[in-house]
């Protein structure tokens, strides 16, 4: 879906496109870690270490911060942006830091596997203390940028808005489940199901495919 909505760009060449399927591919990315460790012991007897675990789930996040907030500032908040682009790229970098120098020396200080999945893990308090920063800023982001298009006066920005504001609050629902509640299995296939619908509305909310623009009364 993400590349999707990059090939956009080549229809409308605004460069948006190409950050916003960015950012849709990076909102998922701490669950790559889960989906690679899945399918790798799906058809091997091997499953990820959790040096690996950690960095295929959290070292790209400066990466898709930083393009979310050159698209979010482009579109929003144009007389904050250099700011806001370099305070989060700061913000992340140092986790980033923080995140290889302790794969290499003390894993166990970033968090460990869950006692109920080797799937899914825990965080350590500071992990976790990022990831929560993490999903506040995207979500009040994600709104605001959300709000943008709902104040329009087109009905089709309009309703993209809104099913944007549902994918971003069922996204940081999602995100916090997943990484600061203790996950029993339920929990686990909740957690997901909650995650796909966002990925499902994100999809909606930035294309509006022709079936939903009918469902709406929208030409």
């Amino acid at each position: 879906m993400g590349l999707r909505i990059i090939s956009k760009y080549f229809k409308f060449k605004d460069k948006n496109f190409i950050y916003i399927g960015i950012i849709w591919i990076g909102i998922y990315h701490p669950w790559w870690s889960s989906t690679c460790s899945f399918l790798l012991a799906l058809t091997t007897p091997y499953f990820l270490s959790l040096e690996l675990y950690f960095l295929f789930a959290l070292s790209l996040t400066p990466i898709f911060l930083t393009i979310w907030f050159i698209a979010f500032t482009d579109m929003v908040l144009q007389k904050y942006k250099i700011v806001l682009i370099v305070l989060i790229a700061v913000i992340s970098g140092l986790f980033d830091i923080y995140l290889i120098y302790n794969v290499i020396f003390d894993v166990q200080a970033i968090g460990s596997f869950n006692e109920n999945s080797i799937f899914d893990v825990q965080y350590n308090t500071i992990s976790m203390i990022f990831l929560l920063f993490i999903v506040l800023v995207l979500l009040i982001t994600g709104i605001l940028f959300a709000r943008e298009s709902i104040k329009s006066g087109s009905p089709e920005i309009k309703l993209k808005g809104k099913f944007l504001t549902l994918a971003w609050i069922l996204w940081a629902v999602g995100a916090i489940l997943d990484s600061a509640v203790p996950l029993l299995i339920p929990l686990i296939l909740l957690t997901r199901i909650i995650l796909i619908s966002s990925s499902i509305l994100f999809y909606i909310g930035f294309l509006l495919p022709n079936f939903i623009k009918k469902q709406f009364g929208i030409s």
